[in-house]
This record gives structure tokens, sequence and C-alpha cells, in this order.
């Protein structure tokens, strides 16, 4: 991730990706979610569910889609607690989990809490992975 960053390569972040660039950036992470907050289902590795992701206005995110709010499938037992350094949240659930991060000040560094690839007929999941693409040169 150091020569990554050196050279200033694309980073996408999926799933434990986004947990791993927040604690390589200097953050933690909420260890078992059921402890901290149970308001919203964010699944674990036997069930699969969804809940709703609020993107921030300003984001990167907000940009490409243009719309406010969308519903992403959640299987995990762990998440962000503290952002990283030069991280950004640029979408949250209800219960204030951040479930997507942003890096400004770099090339391009979208990180996702949900496994985007497993349903590319989303059009917000498209658009965040062909942003992705374009900014590795494919």
């Amino acid at each position: 991730y150091e020569q990554v960053q050196k050279h200033r390569l694309p980073v996408m972040g999926i799933c434990l990706g986004i947990q791993m660039i927040n604690v390589a950036h200097g953050g933690s992470l909420h260890q078992y979610l059921p402890d901290i907050n149970d308001d919203i289902d964010h699944g674990d590795e036997e069930h699969t569910t969804a809940h709703a992701v609020t993107l921030e206005p300003q984001s990167q995110i907000y940009d490409w889609l243009q719309i406010e709010q969308i519903t992403v499938p959640s299987c995990h037992q762990q998440g962000i607690d503290r952002l990283g350094k030069g991280l950004v949240a640029a979408g949250t659930t209800e219960d204030g989990l951040v479930e997507i991060i942003e890096r400004p000040k770099y090339p391009f560094l979208v990180a996702v809490q949900w496994h985007i690839e497993r349903d590319m007929t989303q059009p917000f999941s498209r658009t965040i992975f062909d942003q992705f693409l374009n900014a590795a040169g494919s």
C-alpha cells in the first residue's frame, strides 16, 4: 500500500479493503458492530441484508451519482470507528457507520464497505466501478 501511495496509483477498496485502508491511515475499527449499536442489521458471514447509505453532498460519489441515498447489500460485522488521517466519510448509514470513504487530495481513492462487484446491475455500482477503471486508465 505504501508503494501504491508513493506512485499515486488509483485505489478502490471493497469490504475488508475499506477497513484496511482506514487502519493504514491511522484509523480504527469497531470489532463487532452488534456490541455498539443494533439499530441497523449489517448482516454477517451467514446472511446478507440491505440498508440505506446517505451520500455526503460534497463527495465525489455524490458528484458522480447525483442522488442523496443508495441501498446497498450488507454482510459485515466490523466497521470504521475513527476515520484515518486524510480520509473523509462520503456515505454513512442511519446509525452513523461510515460505508464509503474518499481521500480528497489523492488522485483516486474510494472505498466501500459492501461488495460492489457482486451486483453490477445497480447503476450506482457500475458508475463507481467505471470511475475506478477510468482512473486506472482502462
